[in-house]
Parts: structure tokens; C-alpha cells; sequence
């Protein structure tokens, strides 16, 4: 049995899974805690002593959990708000002494190849064609995979709990997303500079991962008649955004079933998803069910059969 954890800016996330030779990841507990890490260390620099708490009070769970399914092998990651946290080492090893799990800030870069593995996986091929976006509430990690040979990697400072901080995307929906449009034209122009050496030549999917983009397939599927969670246009995403800009945070969280602190970085997310897909000029979108934790199962399953 195998675990994995996945401490991000937005919220923790456990999944326990079994595995058997050459069959799929049979999961056994999947679990989501609302601990909002970025919204201290975003705009305060460290993680303040109540939201402290709630992060101990989640990993003591999750132990209980990983006792209680016998797990064997774990791996336990935090990505950018704690790397930026001032007393992130200091509530790593809280985390250690209450509840013995060992947690990793891992860099961007790290973020990055655990999401392509996942991706590789879920799609079972060695020649992923693909401009990989995984979005965070601190980063947003993009991966360029071309025939199955990486192109590049990269991490960028552009997350949806992060634009919190600086916007409020009910009063100042342009604003934002100028801001964001920005930022993705800069990095845009830089990888074409050093990753496709000018040339036009792009993969042929754009993947979106993290819990907006599955949000999104939801509410398309649900309001839009998509075929399926997993796949959209570009025309049903800008549908969706207006939709989406229409309604206040409360109608987002009571008509649209949004959970709070889903309702609240929803928008930023679409508008990240669109910026990225306009620039590199894709008209669908592939919006599979896995994430950084999915990476991290998949990353622990290959050092162990190599033991």
C-alpha cells in the first residue's frame, strides 16, 4: 500500500492506493483539506499560528489513515507556499515530531515532472505530444512534452490564491485579467525564445491539470452538454467564463454547488486556462483527473520496483 501527499497553497491532499502488477491504481481513501497555506504566506510572509494548527491537525489524520490501511511507502511534498514561507522548515518539522511523517518542500521544476508523470500515465503512452498546465494557488507549473522527449520545464509565480492577494475577481475582472494576459504573453515570448527556437511547431494537446481545471470540466459538462468531464472548446470556456464573471462568489457557491474556496479562485483559473490556450493557439482543451499527488504515487511505485 502505497500514500501520497500533496501540500499546496490552496488546500492538502491525501490519496492511499494499492497496487498489483500490471493493473491500475485501485485507491483506497482520497481525501481534500481546506487549509489555505497562500493565503497567509502570500500576503504575510509565514504561516500564522491558527492555520498552523489546522495543517497538524491534518497530517495527525492522515497518519490514522496510513495506520489504519497498513501503508508502507509514502511520499509527502509541499510546493510553493511553503518553499516561500518564513517558518516553513520550522512547520515541517512540527509536522515531523506530531505526527512522524516527513514532509518535502520540493522546488518548482520537481512540481513539474511529478505532474508529467502523472499525465504520462494517465494517458499510457511513452510518446505524449502535449503542452502540459498544472494550476496552483501559488504556481503554475508548464510542461512542453513533444513526441515523448521533454522540451522544457518551468514554474511560474502565477498562482489563483496568489491573485487573490492583488485582486478581487468580482470588482476587478479586467484588471486581473490584463494581469494575467501579462504574464502569460511574457512567458510565452521567452519559451518560444529558448524551448522552440522560434520555430511554430507546438505539441498537439494542451493538458490542464489541478482543481479548478477539474472544476471546470464539471460545470461544462453539467451547463454546456460536453460529452464529457475531461474535454473542452475553446468557445464552451469563454461560455463558461461568462457564467462564471456573471455571478457573485455567493451565487458561485449556491447555484454552481462550488465549495468555498473553489468559488473564490474559479475565475482567476479560467482566465489562466484561456490565456495559455490563446497563446499557443489551441482550440480544445484536455482536462484529465489527476494531479501532483497522482504523480507522486506513480513516482513511488517506480522506485520501488526498482528495488
Amino acid at each position: 500500500m502505497l500514500a501520497a501527499i500533496d501540500t499546496g497553497s490552496n488546500a492538502i491532499r491525501m490519496a492511499i492506493s494499492e497496487f498489483e502488477p500490471n493493473k491500475s491504481m485501485v485507491f483506497k481513501e482520497v481525501l481534500r483539506v481546506p487549509v489555505r497555506l497562500g493565503k497567509d504566506v502570500f500576503s504575510a510572509g509565514f504561516v500564522r499560528p491558527q492555520t498552523s494548527t489546522e495543517v497538524l491537525r491534518a497530517f495527525k489524520r492522515f497518519r490514522r489513515l496510513m495506520d489504519k490501511h497498513h501503508v508502507l511507502h509514502y511520499k509527502a511534498v509541499a510546493t510553493s507556499a511553503l518553499r516561500e514561507a518564513r517558518n516553513g522548515s520550522d512547520l515541517v518539522e512540527r509536522i515531523r515530531r506530531a505526527s512522524n511523517i516527513d514532509l518535502e518542500i520540493i522546488d518548482g521544476l520537481e512540481e513539474a515532472r511529478l505532474v508529467q508523470l502523472a499525465i504520462a500515465k494517465y494517458y499510457r503512452t511513452r510518446q505524449l505530444d502535449a503542452t502540459i498546465i498544472d494550476i496552483g494557488g501559488g504556481s503554475t507549473e508548464v510542461i512542453l512534452v513533444s513526441k515523448g522527449a521533454l522540451v522544457g520545464r518551468e514554474s511560474l509565480r502565477l498562482g489563483t490564491v496568489r491573485m487573490l492577494k492583488d485582486f478581487n475577481p468580482d470588482r476587478q475582472f479586467e484588471q486581473m485579467h490584463n494581469q494575467v494576459k501579462r504574464d502569460v504573453g511574457r512567458f510565452h515570448s521567452r519559451i518560444r525564445r529558448h524551448w522552440l527556437n522560434g520555430q511554430q511547431n507546438i505539441p498537439a494537446h494542451l493538458v490542464v491539470t489541478g482543481g479548478n481545471a477539474r472544476s471546470l470540466g464539471r460545470l461544462a459538462k453539467q451547463f454546456m452538454q460536453t460529452p464529457s468531464s475531461q474535454k473542452m472548446t475553446m468557445t464552451q470556456l469563454e461560455s463558461l467564463m461568462t457564467l462564471l464573471h456573471s455571478m457573485s462568489n455567493r451565487a458561485r457557491r449556491e447555484e454552481l454547488g462550488l465549495r468555498p474556496d473553489r468559488a473564490d479562485v474559479i475565475l482567476p483559473a479560467s482566465m489562466f486556462i484561456h490565456e495559455f490556450a490563446t497563446v499557443f493557439n489551441y482550440q480544445n482543451i484536455l482536462l484529465p483527473k489527476v494531479g501532483i499527488k497522482n504523480g507522486v504515487l506513480v513516482d513511488l511505485l517506480e522506485t520501488h520496483k526498482k528495488k
